[in-house]
């Protein structure tokens, strides 16, 4: 199976919003721990390769296009119902904190716009007004339009939150990424906005994004949008006008590959993995589809140095083992699961997520004190109020000795 990058979102607030890349249909596992030495390609992916590549020649000849044509909507655009909710909803003589407060106030509020979070919808600003859901990526473009609309000073921020492994089936998982905003109030005041606070972490690697930045995610996720429903055209009009936004973004040349695999232009697959591996040669997911690409090719001892490769890292990705304890937690295997649990603590002591399973376990296990001490790492590791309330009511459980 192939993975696909994508972006996607919820929402809360430290102040308000939550989760994007959507969802990235992936098979494995994590960061590539060792990927120094990749194994190497006899492919040519010179200028003139990867040109071809973009112009699309091989999909008009095979009937997928008639060739690139560049998509035109204003994502960050905002319409004149747009300015008037925030005429309404926002004074315009406000302290810069009044109008955040007041903007999010107005799109997150049931009795005003109340957007709702829907993982499976990337829209431009306006349309994800219209809709009154979106995810993160939705989200974050509507709010950074409407904040600059109120002279804020905003912009978009990539987080790097560790990956969410749900598993379909014996091998196949769900892998998120995830961007928000960032809002300066003043000298050293900055606010994060952020529509799945309770993934976020202060502690999280970050980046500020430029808009070609994040504009290039919104035109990647529409086109895993545009490829999954099997519109090749669509999602090679979307793939490569993210590019033209961010060149190097390693994630929209793996979903251009993905493309050319799906439409059985294997050589073409191949130079596009391989010219995102140029922009990141830790990349799992076009690792994973490396392997599974030179296997489609007959090349079977390439696709076995990627696939080791692969999984090696996931086996020692404690967020991966992170979640074999919680799945081995639901099937009641709790001994399996301590050993997961601990595995993943062993090498991640930070993640509030990771204690409060290992209590959970624990409780199972003997109700010893230690459930009563995992609980309590998590307690002091937790920054969202709203976990900390769900770990409370746990401690009160605990302490009736109910279940976790």
């Amino acid at each position: 199976m192939e993975y696909l990058h994508a972006h996607n979102a919820r929402l809360v607030s430290h102040i308000v919003s939550r989760l994007p890349i959507r969802v990235l249909l992936c098979l494995f596992a994590l960061l590539l721990s060792a990927c120094s030495q990749q194994p190497v390609s006899s492919l040519n992916t010179a200028p003139t390769a990867i040109s071809e590549l973009l112009d699309g020649k091989t999909l008009i000849r095979a009937g997928y296009t008639a060739g690139y044509v560049p998509p035109q909507e204003n994502v960050l655009a905002l319409s004149d119902e747009m300015q008037a909710f925030l005429e309404h909803y926002v004074p315009s003589k406000g302290t810069r904190q009044q109008k955040l407060d007041a903007l999010l106030y107005a799109l997150m509020h049931k009795g005003t716009l109340g957007i709702d979070y829907n993982p499976a919808s990337t829209f431009t600003a306006r349309d994800t007004f219209e809709n009154q859901s979106g995810n993160c990526v939705g989200f974050s473009v509507l709010f950074v339009a409407m904040a600059r609309e109120l002279g804020l000073n905003v912009r978009f921020n990539n987080v790097e939150i560790p990956p969410v492994w749900g598993f379909q089936g014996k091998s196949t998982f769900l892998f998120y990424k995830h961007i928000n905003s960032i809002v300066k109030l003043g000298p050293g005041v900055d606010k994060v906005v952020d529509i799945n606070i309770q993934r976020y972490q202060h502690h999280y690697r970050q980046k500020r994004l430029s808009d070609n930045e994040a504009l290039a995610q919104y035109h990647n996720n529409r086109g895993v949008d545009y490829l999954l429903a099997e519109d090749y055209a669509s999602a090679f009009n979307y793939f490569r006008k993210g590019l033209s936004l961010d060149p190097e973004a390693e994630y929209i040349w793996s979903s251009l590959g993905t493309l050319y695999r799906r439409a059985g232009l294997l050589s073409d697959a191949e130079t596009a993995y391989l010219q995102g591996l140029s922009f990141g040669s830790r990349n799992l997911v076009i690792l994973n589809n490396l392997s599974h690409l030179y296997n489609a090719m007959g090349r079977y001892d390439i696709a076995e140095k990627y696939s080791r490769r692969v999984q090696s890292a996931r086996d020692n990705n404690p967020y991966y083992r992170f979640a074999l304890a919680q799945k081995a937690f639901a099937n009641n295997s709790y001994d399996e699961a301590m050993r997961e649990i601990e595995f993943a603590l062993n090498k991640k002591k930070r993640e509030h997520q990771f204690w409060y399973l290992a209590a959970r376990i624990s409780d199972r296990l003997d109700g010893s004190e230690m459930a009563d001490e995992y609980l309590q790492r998590a307690m002091e590791l937790v920054e969202d109020q709203d976990v900390l309330d769900r770990y409370r009511a746990t401690k009160l459980r605990f302490m009736g000795r109910g279940a976790g």
